[in-house]
């Protein structure tokens, strides 16, 4: 089998193929992979893990549970919901310490209203990033499905045509006449 066969070949089956990379281009793309997400590391934010509480976990879990969505979408949505909240908290304090720094008698009492609107929307946001989490996953299997059911309308067809096309190169000229006669 020529090389190229085999790529064609590794691509159209589903499983992973081992053995075909050399070491040393799986090595150098770990190296810099762990290099990527350790400057990732680096920059995150030090409120990071803020809302990955127990508590918050285990709610968004059951939650998940309940509405019976894959193992993906649970993480999906923790992650989701922590990114989304420290992201809004920072933007929401960054914003009340402009108008802190304009009118210093209210100072305590912006952040304190905030903080108290956010708590209570918070369940009302994780549980639209639990939706959002849900169709990230919904997507994700209706776009497998979609390139399997793809594959095996195009592999179905093509066994189709070549079945007959060799009908067509087999079957007697009289016969294919016949028929084509009849059409007309």
């Amino acid at each position: 089998m020529s090389s190229e066969a085999q790529a064609v070949s590794r691509f159209r089956t589903p499983e992973p193929v081992f053995g075909v990379v050399a070491p040393e281009i799986i090595e150098d793309t770990l190296i810099c992979l762990a290099t990527e997400n350790e400057q990732y590391l680096n920059e995150l934010s030090d409120q990071a893990g803020c809302f990955k509480e127990t508590q918050i976990v285990e709610f968004v879990f059951l939650l998940c549970e309940k509405w019976f969505l894959d193992q993906s979408a649970r993480y999906q949505a923790v992650e989701i919901f922590e990114r989304f909240m420290i992201k809004h908290v920072e933007e929401s304090y960054n914003a009340t310490k402009e108008s802190r720094t304009n009118n210093e008698q209210g100072e305590g009492n912006i952040w304190g209203t905030l903080k108290a609107r956010m708590c209570d929307t918070f369940v009302l946001r994780l549980v639209s990033c639990i939706q959002l989490a849900s169709k990230l996953s919904f997507h994700y299997n209706v776009s497998k499905l979609t390139t399997f059911l793809h594959q095996i309308f195009n592999s179905t067809v093509y066994s189709f045509l070549l079945r007959f096309w060799s009908y067509l190169n087999c079957a007697p000229k009289e016969l294919l006449f016949q028929r084509t006669a009849v059409t007309m």
